[in-house]
């Protein structure tokens, strides 16, 4: 157990590992004896997550997808409402041309979200190699 422990620490970022490595293995040595040591398995694997999500600003990238889906669910609705207005010779025109403005609209709202979430996740990952280096 103390293999997959100091793998599992091995695996927290550097500046982290500097500062509680060391107390963290100690603390494990002394316990893992008396306690269960599939409890501090997962304290160390719920630290890990905590360090590198949380901490590093990579949490921002679910709510960045969260507002990319609401937005493509929101434009693909409006392919699905039934058209008011009946589709006869003198109002198909009409209908083709709003139809390929809302393909635009679409194709315009997707490329702007997938940029936000590049952006978001480039912005995440520099900071957390300017945490950790």
């Amino acid at each position: 157990m103390r293999f997959l422990y100091v793998r599992l620490l091995r695996m927290h970022p550097a500046a982290f590992r500097e500062s509680f490595a060391t107390e963290m293995l100690w603390i494990f040595d002394e316990t893992a004896h008396v306690e269960n040591p599939i409890a501090l398995l997962l304290d160390c694997s719920v630290s890990l997550f905590r360090q590198w999500i949380l901490r590093s600003g990579l949490w921002r990238i679910i709510p960045a997808i969260a507002g990319a889906s609401l937005q493509f669910g929101a434009i693909s609705l409006c392919w699905h409402f039934p058209r008011i207005v009946p589709c006869s010779a003198h109002s198909a025109a009409p209908i083709a041309h709003a139809a390929s403005g809302m393909g635009l609209l679409a194709i315009t709202l997707v490329v702007a979200t997938a940029r936000t979430v590049v952006v978001v996740a480039l912005r995440a990952a520099k900071r957390a190699t300017a945490a950790n280096g």
